[in-house]
């Protein structure tokens, strides 16, 4: 099993999901070139948090076709965060994804700190999901995206509470769906990220597999 993790340099999230993800898999950090190139080579695809997949994606029609040549083929994607957004920008997601843009960021992280910017969120999973997940939970949340209306995919977890001048509760935080031949996860929050005692990175583990073999894996 091949994945590949776009190096975001916005973002530090393409090293953690390397090293999260080595010990089940082949891992290779791609960049732009390489995607432009082709991605035949791997089974999964991981767009992580950050923005310069997306800038590509606005600037690259090459870097669009690609990935949705390897999904629509039957290649997993992993969209985290920023990463997500890229996936309706793709349209290999029917979703409608609220997003904040690169200088509503800036000055949310300005406004309200750091800490508070980057700091848990409350999700409620929804009943038979595929993670296994019961009740609520606390995941890291970074000025992250939401899904308004999840059109074919299935939400596999809402907000549970809104954030400090953000209106999230009862809207999508965790989707699945399918691409053609593919499987795509949207993970609006960041479950590779840790913070204080929370730590959800098995839900990276739990989503891969799901990718690759396409059944419910709760007992990982």
């Amino acid at each position: 099993m091949r994945a590949a993790i776009f190096d975001v340099s916005s973002y530090e999230g393409a090293l953690i999901l390397r090293d999260l993800l080595k010990d089940i898999c082949e891992v290779e950090v791609i960049g732009k070139k390489e995607v432009e190139k082709g991605l035949n080579d791997f089974d999964i695809v991981v767009f992580p948090g950050g923005y310069n997949h997306i800038f590509a994606a606005y600037r690259s029609k090459r870097f669009r076709e690609s990935i949705r040549n390897f999904v629509g083929g039957g290649g997993g994607y992993l969209g985290i965060c920023g990463g997500a957004y890229l996936a309706g920008l793709l349209d290999i997601c029917d979703c409608r994804i609220g997003f904040f843009g690169l200088v509503l960021r800036t000055l949310y992280y300005s406004l309200v700190g750091w800490n508070k910017a980057r700091s848990p969120v409350k999700i409620r999973w929804t009943e038979n999901n595929i993670f296994g997940g019961e009740g609520e939970q606390k995941i890291v949340w970074a000025c992250s995206p939401y899904i308004s209306d999840s059109g074919s995919f299935n939400i596999e977890a809402y907000y549970a509470e809104n954030k400090l001048l953000v209106p999230l509760k009862d809207k999508g935080a965790i989707a699945t769906g399918e691409y053609k031949k593919g499987r795509v996860i949207l993970f609006c929050p960041h479950p590779e990220l840790k913070k204080n005692s929370i730590d959800n990175t098995n839900l990276i583990t739990k989503a891969i597999l799901w990718l690759v073999f396409g059944t419910p894996v709760n007992r990982v």
